[in-house]
């Protein structure tokens, strides 16, 4: 709004005349003090959105994590474009930009001042960039539109009316040149920072100067807000890629058999940092990024790459190209790692010095005989296998270094780079509104957690792929998520049990917190509600539940969820590198199909990669429940970057479980931190399905433990159903069975055979109690029977009675159809039928016909005369597809009557033939015939 001073009425007089009437006098304006109106400056959208927390908007950059990766220009270069704009009551002089807090501003022009104006900064700096900027108008008045920020404790002492310095309860932020809003409401007024009082003041000393008096008095505690005179943007910029290098110890590409390499992963300062070790591939074979043991690989020429990825999302693939060595000190190396007894690396160790002694003699002889006597105690000493074979490997190739022979072809050794994409971009996806799906058979109900709790990014990518999901196996899916008020349910869905069962399947999604579900809920109309248990008493009732990640780290706070998931998370790994875009703790690991033969893991292969967070537990889980998927922890406990201290479960990591406890079906999918694997990972997207129909009773699958069982036990005698003398002695037997598998071990799981069928016996005594609750035991005893057979590699039969059909084809042909007497000179068709029978058990068949003569092929005959037209043949039937009159080919081209496409039985089929001839056709007195050979054929047996 424009704002004018006191206006004057101007006149003007001359001397010794009358005053003259015109036009009314101009109204003259006083000095404009209105500063101009900064809007927040844009940066480009070069990319589709990428993930932002709900309710936050951001610049579309161009790279991960909001990172531009932009060059342009001759020559290029790094570049983003800053658009400034502002509006004035009065007209915009220019802007003014800071890179360094507001030391010195650089000035921007504007090429036609006016009301309003735009003008662009380009960003080539690399790394993260803070800009300050304002707008200036043409009478110098500078913008005051930066952020709002409320001074933490507001006024620390009262202001009197009058005051030019006040004391505010923190100073920390603020400067000079900001404007504060002092008190609310009526009271409300605005002064400007003259200065910040340094050093600090003692209480109740004013700390901030003002630069005129203020109009009114304040009381202590009173609210301020301030707005500096500035605004602010980042732009973060990096166009250059991650590298590594090898560690000293290796040596033009030469390295020692003893070493291990992990190399140095740098990105360029200032860049965005946290350098990665995406991948490596050994020899051109992929493996995890682990450190290199070269004593894994044989001495010779080797490559190894690794690809590595920054913050930006720009990597680059190293190739280096390694020649394997050895030498005294990397077999003694090896041997201090070879897990011999002690005494036998000593002699060895002995019988090695001495080589080693006579070669820094000079005496090669002498060296090489002590290394051939060295090799000659290794192979008395060490068992046959990878250790003897590395060390006489390598004592022979000292042998040939003494004697003075050739090593091998060292053309190519070296390092070459090359640009390769980084971690994946992590996409905006927003579940849509629910919507209900036709021939829908059932719902389910995806949850998130509370505002204000840690969100993950792939909540929304995993409430999409259950939304795909139900379209695709016909369910309903609804949404209930508090910070997602435009696709969740209104309110909350867990006001009862009864509300609840409109769900075949509940599913925390990645729903972390201690009050996700609680105990007192307000809803909207004022109710109080009880959601924990709802939830509860909806899986007593049959229920089912899918944690999805962190899930398992929710409600660590009540005691029944602890006891139904098994085990909650605890910690993870950390990645000192990163690794992507919204997933910097994720790593790669291999996963291990324990279990392959419940609907989400079957198909798996035994052992197979997977990148994502990965949990560590308050408590042992494999006690509780059922494990489908297993981690090996030796593939990440020392991969690059990872801090695996206090994280790992002892090498027996259970990843993704199932059970049936108190009732409810409970599937338990730990993975799911890496938004890839809900978006673009079909292995996983399968698992997440066929878990959601197990845990909705739409498909079985065997999920029993030893602890439900026992579980079971208790409350079959609690309830009268087994006597106390069978409940303890199936229950003794659960425990030793569960002692047995607990082993891990074939010999383990075997054993555990023996305590089942003590179980089954006792369900089978009648003596044990009523037989509905023996039966109970008895399929309970089948369970576990059946999960260790699998756990032993078994697989699965199925015997059934049948009988099986030949390929039969069968072809009969009625009587010889006959045209009758053909009239000279007369334009008439001639037709004759006959029928044939059809049999074929092929799924596809086809009945043709031919004239295999080479005579007039095709056309009727009378001696060496024949008629000028051909036949035509078609065929009709209830079960064959026929055609119309069609000339009948030769042998070598049949013409096809009818098709089959399933088997057919007694077909009757109507052959019909047809001669045509000519008011002109020349015909020779006696009978014209020809032989066809029809032919039912079939390629689907």
């Amino acid at each position: 709004m424009r704002r004018q001073g006191p206006r004057v009425l101007a006149m003007a007089a001359v001397a010794g005349t009358a005053l003259a009437a015109g036009a009314p006098a101009a109204l003259a304006q006083g000095p404009d003090t209105t500063p101009p109106v900064l809007n927040a400056a844009t940066l480009p959208a070069l990319a589709p959105p990428s993930w932002l927390a709900p309710g936050q908007t951001g610049p579309v950059a161009n790279g991960n994590n909001g990172w531009y990766t932009t060059t342009a220009g001759t020559p290029a270069h790094p570049s983003v474009m800053i658009t400034l704009s502002a509006t004035d009551d009065v007209a915009v002089a220019k802007f003014q930009y800071s890179t360094n807090n507001g030391a010195s501003y650089t000035d921007v022009p504007v090429a036609t001042p006016g009301p309003s104006a735009t003008a662009q900064v380009e960003d080539v700096t690399e790394g993260a960039t803070t800009f300050r900027y304002r707008a200036v108008d043409t009478s110098g008045n500078v913008s005051q539109d930066g952020a709002a920020a409320t001074v933490n404790g507001g006024l620390n002492q009262p202001a009197a009316a009058g005051a030019t310095a006040i004391r505010l309860a923190s100073t920390s932020g603020r400067a000079a040149g900001d404007r504060l809003t002092i008190d609310t409401g009526a009271n409300q007024e605005t002064a400007i920072i003259a200065s910040i009082v340094t050093p600090a003041p003692a209480s109740p000393n004013p700390n901030v100067t003002l630069t005129a008096p203020l109009a009114k008095a304040h009381a202590a505690a009173a609210t301020v807000t301030a707005n500096p005179p500035y605004r602010t943007v980042a732009v973060s910029l990096d166009t250059r890629a991650p590298s590594a290098t090898l560690p000293a110890s290796v040596v033009n590409f030469h390295v020692g058999h003893s070493v291990t390499l992990n190399p140095t992963r740098t990105d360029p300062t200032p860049g965005s940092g946290q350098t990665a070790a995406l991948d490596t591939w050994t020899d051109g074979v992929w493996t995890y990024p682990l450190p290199l043991d070269v004593s894994k690989l044989s001495l010779g020429k080797h490559t190894w790459a690794l690809h590595v990825g920054d913050n930006a999302g720009l990597g680059t693939k190293i190739t280096w190209t390694l020649m394997v060595t050895t030498s005294f000190t990397d077999i003694d190396a090896l041997l201090g790692r070879s897990g011999l007894a002690a005494g036998d690396v000593t002699t060895l160790r002995a019988a090695l010095s001495a080589a080693k002694a006579s070669d820094t003699a000079g005496d090669k002889v002498a060296a090489i005989d002590g290394l051939q006597a060295f090799i000659g105690q290794v192979n008395a000493l060490v068992p046959a296998g990878d250790a003897r074979n590395l060390l006489v490997t390598d004592a022979q190739d000292v042998i040939r270094q003494e004697r003075g022979l050739p090593g091998p072809d060292e053309t190519g050794i070296g390092a070459v780079s090359e640009p390769m994409a980084g971690a994946p971009r992590h996409n905006q996806q927003v579940p849509t509104a629910p919507s209900h799906n036709a021939n829908a058979t059932f719902k389910v109900l995806v949850f998130a957690n509370n505002p204000g709790d840690y969100r993950h990014e792939s909540i929304e990518d995993a409430a999409v792929l259950i939304q795909q999901l139900g379209k695709q196996y016909g369910f309903d899916v609804d949404i209930w998520d508090k910070a997602r008020p435009d696709i969740s349910t209104p309110d909350t869905p867990f006001s009862s049990a009864a509300n609840l069962t409109q769900y075949k399947v509940l599913i925390g999604d990645s729903s972390v917190g201690n009050n996700t579900l609680v105990t007192a809920f307000t809803m909207k109309n004022g109710t109080v509600v009880n959601e924990q248990a709802a939830f509860q008493a909806y899986m007593e009732a049959g229920g089912g539940y899918m944690a999805l990640h962190a899930a398992d780290d929710s409600l660590h706070n009540w005691q029944w969820y602890k006891d139904a998931m098994g085990g909650l998370f605890q910690g993870h790994p950390t990645n000192a590198g990163g690794f992507g875009s919204n997933c910097s703790t994720c790593y790669w690991a291999e996963l291990i199909t324990e279990d392959g033969s419940h609907p989400a893991t079957q198909g798996l292969p035994a052992r197979f990669p997977v990148a994502d967070e990965l949990y560590h537990f308050d408590r042992k889980p494999r006690p509780f429940v059922h494990p489908l998927l297993l981690l090996n922890e030796a593939t990440y406990a020392t991969a690059m970057g990872v801090n695996s201290s206090g994280n790992l479960e002892g090498g027996d990591h259970p990843i993704v479980w199932c059970r049936n406890f108190d009732g409810g079906r409970w599937f338990v999918n730990v993975l799911g931190h890496n938004h890839t694997l809900f978006t673009s990972t079909p292995w996983f997207q399968k698992m997440v399905i066929d878990g959601l129909l197990w845990a909705a009773g739409k498909t079985e699958g065997n999920c029993v433990t030893y602890t439900d069982v026992k579980t079971q036990i208790s409350q079959l005698q609690t309830a009268g159903g087994l006597t106390s003398t069978a409940a303890g002695a199936a229950s003794a037997a659960v425990d030793a069975g569960y002692a047995k598998y607990a082993t891990l071990t074939q010999t383990g799981y075997s054993g555990a055979l023996g305590d089942i069928a003590s179980i089954q016996a006792i369900a089978d005594d009648p003596a044990s109690g009523d037989a509905a609750a023996r039966l109970k035991l008895r399929t309970s005893a089948q369970q576990l029977k059946d999960w260790m057979l699998v756990l032993l590699g078994s697989k699965s039969a199925t015997v059934g009675a049948g009988g099986t059909v030949p390929a039969t084809l069968a072809l009969s042909l009625g009587g010889t159809p006959s045209f009758g007497t053909f009239l000279p000179g007369i334009d008439k068709p001639y037709d004759a039928s006959t029928t044939a029978n059809v049999i074929s058990t092929g799924g596809d068949a086809a009945l043709s016909v031919a004239d295999p003569s080479s005579v007039a092929t095709g056309h009727l005959v009378n001696g060496s005369f024949s008629l000028p037209q051909s036949v035509q043949a078609k065929a009709l039937s209830p079960l064959g597809a026929g055609g119309d009159f069609a000339p009948v080919g030769g042998a070598s081209a049949p013409t096809r009557l009818l098709t089959y496409s399933a088997p057919a039985s007694n077909d009757t089929v109507a052959l019909t033939f047809r001669q045509a001839i000519g008011a002109t056709d020349a015909l020779r007195t006696g009978t014209y015939s020809k032989t066809l050979t029809f032919t039912l054929s079939t390629t689907t047996p």
